[in-house]
């Protein structure tokens, strides 16, 4: 018998009881490999541990390769993070050992096998069962169907060999017999019958309720046989069932295919509930009234405690977050089994867009309902989801009702809303310009109250009033423009160089309220070389104003955020150094401004990969807008959204994590699941799953959002061309090349027509998709098109520039793997480390500038200095990244060649 250890680093924690690893507090993907390979390090901690006793170890004796140890190793580092990769050590030529200073509590007992389990071979303990057939197993105990050979009656015996599984089953147990005890036989819950948990081998004894539902669902496409209405029945059996345990005040905590029985009856199929190895009794006083022991738990194993959350793809949202067990969480997990019922797979995640999978409005609604992250507007009881469900028949005859009485009103107002839908746009420059309109007013109120004040509110008031009426609006009109169907834009630009002419006899303030309201506009609709001018002939309008205009410091704080759009860096610095000296003499008074100018700062240092400042000054922002009793919805979420890029981007994947979750939930309330908004923040969600190793949930989520953006926004949007580029980044981690240069070549040309081919957003999409067709080995694509990369970065930046740099090295290394040299010593004069490292963190730079130099020194007949620069980057890599994607391996077999 030995101890199991739970195991701290820091943020990093191991719990070899579960299995389960976490960094920063959240939950993260490891292989089965890697949690022997953990053990087996953790055991022997600060010790070399060598290859061949780690692949005893973790093939259990079998042989594996170097390069499946090193496969492990990687992973198991990818799961620990890049901020703690180096717990793990590679110890050159001799092993793997774990670095740095931990402690570890005992968390259980393991126990010697004493029982070696065969079919055919009688119970121990139970000579008349038979063992028939392994049902599961686990490092823990094992699982089997045996059968009485006089009667023909089968029974389900679980072994438990380690204490925290043996605890499971007298758990299990207890909660049996209360269960029993209070609700007498059921149909629907599989009960305990026997137990023996005095000597070895201990095991529990069931009723057999036949095979699980994730396995019967599979066997002869039985699910797929049941319509609707008998995949509804048979969920109303489960629910019923746990409906029953919590009018006794027993919560399951564990719900899930795998524990729930499927047997055939005569009407059908019968559900069983089985497995309260994790369940909770609400009033553990109970069980003294019914005599009930507790089979010697106590403590912190006590049914009345929480030992255990359930499966991940059940577990409610408000548990990851530490929030305690109620009936509302099991609630949340019967919801995502019906959804899986009627969609009839029962391994199917309940992702973004899954409404579209139910047909039925009703249904859809109902697991909405049950499913909703915020428990308190889930619905309350297994028992209220079961009425609804039984009252399916009624309440659409109610619905039908209701629309019948509704579609007289509807066919009157559907010649307006045809109106509108040739128009749509009219309605979005209404709104549009009456936020001009209405922030030209409120400034104008704040700053005067004389007569003449007011009658340059009236001024701009009916000058708006002429500009929407007679100018953007007048462009639908077919006599005017020629053509029907004239989208906003198009109407837009029609109309905004109209504004000078029409109203140069105005005063100032009509034409810096008429310029901002068209750059508003212009930006909105990501036309950000077209709101730049707006903004420009704003401030020449205002030029006549008082120079402490509120009006005119908004306005540059949004041209510097079109400006850093346009990758204009230089001149966005200098507009926002304007308004940092206006609110110097006004600290406070003007929240708004403020908390912009700081958003506007964030985007060009995260855009100059200095995320950590990025972090605090978007966090600065968002306590700014914190401060104010009711912030605008539109900056309060840009700056939400902000902070949790710039936390993804500095690799804090937790508080990045939260903040995207908190601003879905607010923008879902605001403008629904698939509003716009709410899909563009699900893309930052996305990606931070992504380097968090969870990447097809990543994949799945991006392309939901892409197409949300695409239907909702076009293709030529940048939001769009952007779900687009972390959609190919995702490809890229799963290693899926050529649908990441597909998604990268699908962003890039929208970037271009939009921002410019030398912007930072189209340079990064081509360079990425470069990379991609590297890792296809298909270095003549990628050549090309860092040679285009390449050209544009140097446009707007300097040869010694991170950018510029990175893009050498590149193009260089694509030249080199074609085993070219031709320009290539001029790519790689003069690049640096520390520069590189600026554009991407590696540890091995130097090792990786040292290979590309070494390489063009053997290819151009240079012998003794490649094989000095080689041997310095075989030592530096096997130093820093030996599982990195240039290999000591490959660099000696390169050296080997040239001798």
């Amino acid at each position: 018998m030995g101890n199991v250890y739970r195991y701290r680093f820091g943020p990093v924690e191991f719990d070899e009881a579960s299995g389960e690893l976490s960094v920063n507090g959240l939950r993260a993907e490891i292989h089965p490999q890697g949690r022997a390979l953990l053990s087996a390090l953790l055991a022997r901690r600060h010790e070399i541990v060598s290859r061949s006793e780690l692949e005893a170890i973790v093939w259990k004796g079998g042989s594996a390769s170097k390069e499946a140890l090193a496969t492990a190793v990687n992973r198991l580092r990818n799961a620990l993070g890049e901020s703690h990769a180096s717990l793990i050590e590679t110890v050159p030529r001799q092993g793997y050992r774990i670095t740095g200073d931990g402690d570890r509590v005992v968390v259980g007992k393991t126990f010697e096998s004493q029982i070696a389990l065969a079919p055919g071979q009688a119970v121990p303990g139970r000579d008349h069962f038979r063992l028939e057939r392994i049902l599961g197993q686990s490092t823990s105990g094992e699982v089997w169907l045996a059968c009485d050979a006089a009667s023909g009656e089968r029974r389900v015996f679980k072994f438990a060999t380690d204490a925290q599984y043996l605890a499971s089953l007298k758990r299990e147990t207890t909660i049996s017999r209360f269960l029993r005890d209070e609700l007498g036989p059921r149909p629907d819950i599989a009960m305990v019958l026997d137990w023996n948990f005095e000597q070895p081998p201990f095991f529990m004894e069931s009723e057999f309720g036949g095979d699980n539902l994730l396995e019967w669902s599979r066997q002869d496409g039985r699910l797929a046989q049941l319509d609707g209405a008998a995949r509804l029945s048979l969920f109303l059996q489960i629910a019923d069932a746990v409906a029953a345990a919590h009018g006794v005040s027993v919560l399951h905590k564990d719900l899930k295919p795998q524990n729930i029985l499927i047997a055939p009856v005569a009407a059908g199929w019968q559900a069983r509930l089985t497995d309260f190895g994790s369940a909770r009794l609400l009033e553990p006083g109970r069980l003294e009234q019914l005599a009930i022991t507790q089979l010697g738990m106590t403590g912190t194993h006590g049914v009345g405690s929480d030992v255990s959350q359930g499966t991940p793809m059940y577990i409610a949202p408000e548990l990851f977050a530490g929030g305690a067990t109620t009936q509302r969480s099991d609630v949340f997990a019967l919801g995502v089994m019906l959804y899986q019922l009627l969609v009839g797979d029962m391994q199917r995640p309940l992702m973004p867009g899954w409404q579209r999978d139910i047909a039925d409005s009703l249904l859809a609604d109902d697991i909405a309902q049950a499913t909703d992250g915020d428990p308190v507007r889930r619905l309350a009881s297994v028992a209220l989801l079961a009425e609804r469900l039984r009252s399916l028949d009624a309440r659409r005859a109610q619905a039908q009702a209701e629309h019948a009485a509704q579609e007289a009103a509807q066919l009157e107002r559907a010649r307006v809303r045809r109106f509108q839908a040739q128009r749509p746009w009219m309605l979005v420059s209404l709104a549009v310009l009456a936020v001009g309109l209405a922030a030209s007013l409120v400034f104008y109120q704040q700053a005067r109250r004389d007569q003449q004040a007011l009658l340059r509110q009236v001024a701009v008031g009916q000058a708006m009033n002429r500009f929407l009426g007679e100018d953007l609006i007048a462009q639908a009109n077919p006599s005017i423009s020629g053509r029907a169907g004239v989208t906003m834009l198009e109407a837009a630009r029609k109309a905004a160089p109209a504004i000078d002419a029409r109203f140069k006899d105005s005063a100032p303030e009509v034409q810096v309220a008429l310029h901002e309201a068209m750059q508003k506009t212009f930006s909105g609709l990501t036309e950000h070389q077209a709101a730049i001018a707006e903004g420009r002939l704003a401030l020449r309008a205002g030029q006549a104003m008082p120079a402490d205009s509120e009006q005119l410091a908004q306005i540059r704080v949004n041209l510097a955020s079109d400006l850093i759009e346009m990758s204009q860096t230089s001149e966005a610095q200098a507009e926002l150094d304007i308004v940092e000296r206006w609110l110097a003499s006004r600290q406070g008074r003007y929240p708004v401004i403020e908390a912009g100018y700081w958003l506007a700062r964030a985007t060009i240092a995260t855009t100059a990969f200095d995320e950590k400042l990025g972090v605090e000054q978007t966090r600065r922002a968002l306590q700014i807008l914190g401060a104010m009793p009711q912030p605008p919805h539109a900056i309060e979420e840009y700056a939400m959204l902000m902070y949790a890029d710039a936390s993804r981007m500095a690799k804090d994947y937790g508080e990045a994590e939260k903040y995207f979750l908190k601003l879905i939930a607010l923008q879902e309330t605001r403008y629904g699941a698939q509003g716009a908004r709410t899909c563009f923040t699900r893309l930052g969600l996305a990606s931070t799953y992504s380097y968090l190793n969870r990447v097809e949930e990543a994949i799945a989520m991006l392309r939901d959002s892409a197409h949300c953006l695409k239907a909702a926004l076009g293709m030529e949007n940048t939001r769009t061309a952007i779900a687009y580029d972390i959609l190919g980044a995702a490809y890229y981690k799963a290693q899926r090349y050529q649908e990441s240069v597909d998604a990268y070549m699908t962003a890039s040309p929208v970037y271009g027509r939009l921002k410019g081919q030398q912007s930072f957003h189209s340079v990064g999409a081509r360079s990425s998709a470069a990379l991609a067709y590297v890792g296809m080995g298909r270095y003549g694509e990628a050549e090309q098109l860092f040679i285009d990369t390449l050209r544009d970065v140097r446009a707007g930046n300097a040869e010694d520039s991170a950018a510029v740099q990175w893009n050498r090295y590149q193009l260089a290394n694509c030249r080199l793997q074609q085993r070219r040299t031709d320009g290539v010593a001029a790519l790689l004069q003069g690049l640096q480390e520390d520069t590189l490292g600026h554009a991407q963190v590696l540890l091995d730079w130097d090792g990786r500038l040292a290979y590309q130099r070494g390489r063009l020194a053997l290819y151009t007949g240079q012998r003794a200095q490649a094989l000095a620069l080689l041997e310095t980057a075989a030592t530096i890599i096997a130093a820093k990244n030996p599982e990195g994607p240039i290999s000591e391996a490959a660099i000696r077999a390169l050296m080997a060649s040239a001798k």
